[in-house]
């Protein structure tokens, strides 16, 4: 009872009950004076005794209820005083209605808008807090991201990187690591998935002309060419799924993409592409800086299982198992072209 009668709108009420009984008490009995006096009036203008005694009787009546309506306020309190001794409350129902006055009321109103203001103020601190914290790690994910192409060897240091048009390492896909080089040229890449197609599926002759693609990712990213070409195989069945078609996107990727995506038989939200080439760029960018760096939204750890844990909601391991299967077929595939 103390808390609620510290608080503004239920002080208000009790103000507003006050009020009305106080306006109560000062207008009725002057409506009761007024129907009094005409009673009284109607009685002597007519010179009717039986009418005078009736007007007698009724005011009598009234003017009862009038002095009990002035004792109301001492009947609230009396009840009031009861309620506190059966409650041990010490007052605190009397003096609630005791001090509830407009003064009260306009100090409590006060203290809330100020209580307001403080907690909107520290809402304001905490967004504010969030935001800096968000840009904190956004410059820390970036100065990692930094710091790997920094390490990067260059082809001067490391036999196994190409260098223009020649790869001198042996051709690599490990599914726990998908930041080791494939070390393929494009034309190396092309032959692969052009033997690879011999026998299997035709689709596989889809991702050819992507070939190039896939290289670059790999040379701009540092992430193993025949890695991100098996998860968009895995994707999008070797680019034939609609969203692929119509999209670009041969990722299964939401959110805003370079332009509309509509496709039918399917939900909205998806990512539309100009090319998928350039569907492969923003991928291996997005791979590099959330999954394959350490400090990265979704790192947690640079292979193929890593990965899955944030990059799709169920069936991980029939995704890492069929991407490993596509990965490993394709490298030794690569070792037979290549020769390395």
């Amino acid at each position: 009872m103390e808390n609620i009668c510290e608080t503004y709108s239920f002080l208000s009420v009790v103000v507003l009950v006050k009020y009305f009984i106080a306006i109560v008490q000062i207008a009725v009995p002057i409506i009761l004076i007024l129907y009094i006096s005409f009673d009284l009036i109607k009685a002597l203008v007519a010179n009717d005794d039986k009418l005078m005694k009736k007007a007698i009787t009724t005011s009598g009546k009234r003017l009862f209820y009038a002095v009990l309506l002035f004792v109301v306020p001492s009947i609230i309190n009396l009840i009031i005083g009861i309620l506190d001794t059966a409650t041990n409350s010490q007052n605190t129902f009397l003096s609630c209605y005791n001090n509830a006055t407009m003064e009260k009321v306009e100090s409590l109103k006060l203290q809330e808008q100020n209580l307001k203001e403080i907690e909107n103020k520290k809402i304001e601190e905490a967004r504010e807090s969030r935001r800096i914290e968000r840009e904190n790690n956004q410059k820390i994910r970036e100065e990692a991201e930094k710091k790997n192409k920094e390490k990067t060897p260059s082809s001067t240091t490391d036999p196994n990187l190409c260098s223009g048009d020649s790869c001198t390492g042996t051709a690599n896909f490990d599914p726990n690591d998908l930041t080791k080089p494939s070390n393929l040229t494009v034309s190396e890449l092309t032959q692969t998935i052009t033997k690879y197609a011999e026998g299997r599926d035709p689709r596989v002759k889809n991702f050819i002309p992507l070939a190039p693609a896939f290289i670059k990712a790999e040379k701009d990213y540092g992430i193993n060419a025949i890695g991100i070409m098996s998860i968009d195989a895995h994707e999008s069945g070797w680019a034939s799924e609609k969203l692929a078609v119509v999209c670009n996107n041969l990722g299964g990727y939401r959110g805003k993409g370079t332009r509309p995506c509509s496709v039918s038989n399917h939900e909205g939200g998806f990512s539309g592409y100009n090319s998928k080439e350039e569907f492969i760029d923003k991928q291996a960018n997005k791979l590099k800086t959330n999954y394959l760096i350490p400090g990265g939204k979704y790192f947690n750890g640079k292979g193929l299982r890593g990965i899955s844990q944030k990059y799709l909601t169920g069936g991980k391991d029939h995704w890492v198992n069929n991407i490993s299967k596509i990965g490993t077929t394709m490298a030794k595939i690569a070792k037979e072209v290549t020769g390395r």
